[in-house]
């Protein structure tokens, strides 16, 4: 998300300074660094490794104050970040505008990281959340809590949508193509919410043999191949470390996204950055239902389906009829405009 803001911004001409709260990457460790060298270059985006310490991260803010005076917009995908921001602000920044994205449920937090993450959201001009799940999980746990409630967490949080950087993306699916395989495709960190273990089970469906399997993860330890029954291993393709430009679509691929947070969570957060790389492509995507409350306006398009994971039965022959429909350009144009990240970027500099 911080490097589509990035891009766009460069390409409207900004001047864009991304910092990373993490040490430099070495050559043999896959990073975005790599995969997305080309763009960062291209869109003249000035990337600074400030490390993972306090201290360094502190004097690292300083250095980009000092090189930037009162820059326009501050954003923030790290609470750490907001709250030295906010430290920063009166002396360096007094001008600029800091907002905070909420990328994670709270209820995905520790209780001691919780109370952390909603004090150093206070620091903040604007809070936001991506998703109505997100928002309305923060809300809940601000209304369960009378410190939160009363003390502590009194900024309020608002939806602006996550978006996609278009021009970032491959080519549509060649629809006329029909003689290589569908896939089943997996996209992304392999974590245990994102539902590995399910999206396997329902590959080793015998009514789903004619699909081939694709997982594009960050890195190849993410899938060990020997954890992967023989009946599919020898229909599955791993590529690790490439962005979603080296993802070349083929007619009837289905992306499936089984998110599972636990039975304690009471809000579903379906539709992942991922989700929608792959609608901007014309690539439907299973998901876990109850998730869709955030794109209200993507209802209308054949390109997410609210499924229940409980029934891989059901879910292979949901995965049959989805394969076969295939979207007219016209509509997968009309998607990418609503998910166009140019949306939420004017939402946060109006």
């Amino acid at each position: 998300m911080a490097l589509d803001q990035a891009y766009l911004l460069g390409s409207q001409g900004y001047k864009v300074v991304l910092c990373v709260l993490d040490s430099i990457p070495d050559s043999s460790t896959p990073s975005f660094m790599h995969s997305e060298h080309a763009l960062i270059s291209f869109y003249k985006v000035e990337v600074m490794f400030i490390g993972n310490r306090l201290l360094g991260q502190t004097i690292g803010f300083r250095r980009v104050a000092a090189d930037t005076p009162n820059p326009r917009l501050l954003l923030s995908h790290s609470l750490r970040a907001t709250f030295l921001l906010s430290l920063l602000k009166p002396r360096f920044c007094r001008r600029s505008k800091l907002i905070t994205a909420i990328h994670q449920l709270p209820t995905l937090s520790a209780p001691r990281q919780r109370l952390k993450r909603f004090l150093y959201a206070q620091f903040s001009f604007r809070l936001v959340a991506y998703s109505s799940a997100v928002k309305s999980d923060w809300e809940n746990r601000v209304y369960r809590s009378w410190i939160l409630r009363n003390v502590i967490a009194r900024k309020s949080i608002s939806v602006v949508r996550n978006g996609i950087f278009l021009p970032r993306l491959p080519v549509l699916a060649d629809s006329t193509n029909l003689k290589l395989m569908p896939r089943l495709v997996y996209l992304g960190r392999n974590t245990s919410w994102k539902g590995v273990s399910t999206f396997l089970e329902v590959a080793a469906h015998p009514k789903l043999a004619n699909f081939d399997l694709l997982f594009m993860v960050p890195d190849s330890k993410d899938i060990d191949l020997s954890d992967i029954s023989s009946q599919v291993r020898n229909r599955t393709t791993v590529v690790a470390g490439k962005s979603i430009a080296a993802y070349v679509p083929r007619a009837g691929d289905v992306h499936l996204y089984p998110a599972n947070y636990g039975e304690s969570a009471k809000f579903v957060e379906s539709v992942s950055l991922n989700c929608l790389e792959l609608a901007c492509l014309g690539v439907p995507t299973l998901l876990t239902k109850d998730g869709l409350g955030t794109w209200p306006d993507l209802a209308q398009f054949n390109i997410f389906y609210e499924t229940d994971w409980s029934d891989i039965d059901a879910v292979a022959n949901q995965v049959l009829r989805v394969s076969q429909n295939q979207l007219a350009t016209n509509e997968i144009v009309e998607i990418s405009s609503v998910i166009d990240i140019k949306n939420q970027i004017a939402n946060l500099l109006g």
